[in-house]
């Protein structure tokens, strides 16, 4: 077993959850190794010193003060997430709004385009040439 898996196991070797063929390996490697042996005795103390902590009451109202802060919290967040579900959609309206007017417009530019070409097909000429793609041309510049 290497240190670097000794120091992921070694938590689990103090609360005695490996099993028996990991315990075995990993005894064998900290009787073995100086800096796993160290870390394996400073982990005990820390854990042993954090039992020995003296007990703290919260205050009286602590549940009360959390409650609310919870709350407030919840309420802030909920305020965000409207204003940016407004501004979204906002923006998604604009956008549909702007693509629907491009459309139109285009639209209606054809069809001012086809009723110039039904007009002038009805006088077998062009009142300006007699091709029908330099009239194109013309009103496609005006």
């Amino acid at each position: 077993m290497r240190c670097k898996d000794v120091k992921k196991l070694i938590s689990l070797y103090i609360d005695g959850e490996l099993s028996f063929e990991k315990r075995i390996k990993l005894e064998r490697h900290i009787n073995n190794c100086p800096f796993c042996r160290r870390e394996l005795e400073d982990l005990k103390i820390i854990i042993k010193e954090i039992h020995n902590l003296p007990k703290i009451e919260p205050p009286i109202n602590f549940i009360d003060n959390l409650w609310y802060r919870y709350q407030e919290e919840r309420t802030v967040q909920r305020n965000y997430k409207r204003i940016f579900f407004i501004l979204g959609l906002t923006f998604a309206l604009i956008f549909i709004f702007l693509l629907s007017q491009k459309i139109w417009i285009q639209k209606s530019k054809s069809q001012e385009l086809q009723t110039f070409y039904e007009i002038h097909s009805k006088w077998k000429k062009s009142f300006i040439f007699e091709e029908p793609f330099v009239d194109f041309v013309l009103y496609q510049n005006k």
